[in-house]
Parts: structure tokens; sequence; C-alpha cells
């Protein structure tokens, strides 16, 4: 009985010392650790200041660059609206004059069928005519109207009836080659037609006298020959209204493209300063992760320090106890 109260008893000392020991140990490296965060703090400490010196640095430099930015923000999108209109309203313009000028598609190719459509042969009697009556001079004289030719002293009295000339006239210039004078009525340069020709054009058809349906009497192949001239009058009437169209086009379309190198360089500009801007926010946003962590670690420490500072300074008076017991 002596010997098991003895090993009892030695195993309860035993392990009322380890407990003790333990707790030493546990305080000693408490120590260790308070001393090791104290070394955290004083370390940390400073590159805390130094980041929140920078912070602050950055965020002066930071504000400095969005102030010019929201300035060139508002220049770009200023220009970008005007330069907007601008296209707009030439875009309109544009489309004002397209729709002016399709008022002729139908006159134009009507026109042109009719060219097609005429028999060469009525040309070539034409050529072949001894005397003309008044509607083929008068048909002849449009027809050189058209074509820009003018009658010399060589042309007149060269047939009856034709005191201007112009059925002589028209005989060698256009009649000669009736396939060449097709082409030129089918290829004609409608867009530039002279004031003087349509002035003299317009006299001729503009008579009272002045009838289609003489003229086809006449001939067929003179009839499709005015009524392409006619056409070519509206056309030139429309042109009136267009070319100032197209020409306030062309003017904007000039301004636009001031604008829109304006445009360029101003946001050219601005997305230097958003580079930089970027650049500067991210190093911002870095000190400031830099910044959270520091103070997360040193708030850790400061923490661990006051438990561990608790613990010891409540445990202080069992301490030199536990040594003695022990």
């Amino acid at each position: 009985m002596y010997r098991v109260i003895l090993k009892q008893k030695r195993i309860d000392v035993g392990q009322s010392r380890q407990r003790l020991v333990t707790g030493l140990d546990v305080l000693g490296q408490a120590a260790v650790e308070i001393a090791k965060l104290e070394e955290e703090i004083q370390v940390m400490a400073p590159e805390l200041a130094i980041t929140k010196k920078t912070l602050a640095e950055t965020m002066i430099v930071l504000s400095k660059e969005k102030a010019e930015a929201e300035i060139e923000q508002n220049l770009v999108a200023k220009d970008s609206a005007l330069a907007q209109e601008q296209e707009n309203e030439a875009a309109d313009m544009k489309q004002l004059a397209e729709t002016e000028l399709a008022k002729a598609t139908p006159l134009l190719e009507g026109a042109t069928q009719v060219l097609k459509e005429l028999n060469k042969g009525d040309l070539y009697s034409l050529a072949t005519m001894r005397v003309p009556t008044a509607t083929v001079i008068t048909v002849m004289e449009l027809s050189c109207h058209m074509f820009g030719h003018k009658p010399t002293k060589q042309n007149l009295g060269q047939a009856p009836n034709d005191t201007g000339g112009y059925f002589d006239l028209g005989k060698k210039m256009l009649l000669k080659d009736p396939t060449k004078f097709l082409e030129g009525m089918i290829k004609y340069d409608k867009e530039n037609i002279s004031e003087k020709c349509v002035k003299n054009v317009r006299a001729i058809i503009d008579k009272p006298e002045f009838s289609l349906e003489d003229v086809k009497k006449a001939n067929s192949a003179m009839e499709g020959i005015c009524k392409w001239a006619m056409a070519m009058m509206k056309y030139y009437d429309l042109l009136k209204i267009v070319n100032p169209m197209r020409e306030k086009v062309a003017e904007m379309n000039a301004k636009l493209i001031i604008v829109r190198k304006d445009l360029a360089e101003k946001m050219a500009k601005l997305r230097a300063v958003e580079e930089k801007m970027a650049v500067l926010e991210a190093t911002y946003q870095e000190k400031v992760e830099t910044e959270a962590r520091l103070q997360s670690k040193i708030d850790d420490c400061n923490k661990k320090l006051e438990r561990a500072g608790k613990i010891i300074s409540g445990l202080e008076g069992e301490k030199q106890r536990w040594q003695d017991t022990v």
C-alpha cells in the first residue's frame, strides 16, 4: 500500500510540477514574443509614417491631375458634340441635295432611253437634206448651242432658209458622224452646262411656236434631241438648287476636318492625362493597401502586447511561487 501510494504521489507531484514548468515556459516565451512584437512595431512605425506621407503627396498630385483631366474631358465633350452636330448638319444637307437631284433621275433616264432608241437613219437623212425646213434649222441651232458650236461666215448661206448658218454647221460638226453625235449626247457633261448655252437653248424651246409635235412630224430623231435638250435644261435648274447645297456641304466638311483634327489633339492629350492618372491611382491604391497592411499588423501587435501584458502582469506574483514550488 505504501508503494502504491508513493507511486501515485510521485505521479501527482510530477504532473503538478510539469504544469508549473509549462506555465513558467509560457511566461518566458511570452516575454520573448513581447520583445519581438515591440521590435516589429519599432520597424513598422517609421515605414507607416513614410507611407502616409507618400499617400498625402500622391493625393495632392492626383487631385491636380483629376482637375486637369476634368477640364480636358469637358473640352473634348464640347468639341465632340460640336463635331457631331456639324456632321449631322452636313449629312442632312447632303441628303437634301441628293433628294433634290433625284428628281432629275426619271428625266435623265427617259432622255437616255430616247437617245438609245433613236434611229440613226433619221440622223443620216438629216445630213443629206438639201432644203431644210424651219423646224429642222431650229433643232440644229438648238443642238449647236448644246455643244457650244458657233457658226462662221463660211456656214452662212450654205442652205436655203438657214440664215444663221446653224444647219450647215450642224451637218459638219454633228451629223457627219451620227454615232459620235449620239455618244456625245449620252455622255454629255450635264454638271457643267454654261449659262450662255442655257440662255440660247431656252430662247428656242420657250418660244410659243416651238412644239415637240411639229418636231416629231419633221423627223423622229429630232424629237429625241429636243427631249434630251429639255431634260438637260431641267437638270440645270435642279443644279441651281443643289450646287449651293453641295458647296455648303463641302465648306462644312472642310471646317469639320479642322474640328476633328483639333478634337484628335485634345483627345490625345486627354489620353495622356488619363494614363498618367491611371499610374498615379495604381500607385495610390498600392500605398493605401500597404498602409492598411502595416496598420493592421501594428494594431495586431498592440493587441497581442496588451493581452500578453495583462497575462504577465496578472501572473507576476504567481511566477515566483511557481518557481519555488517547482
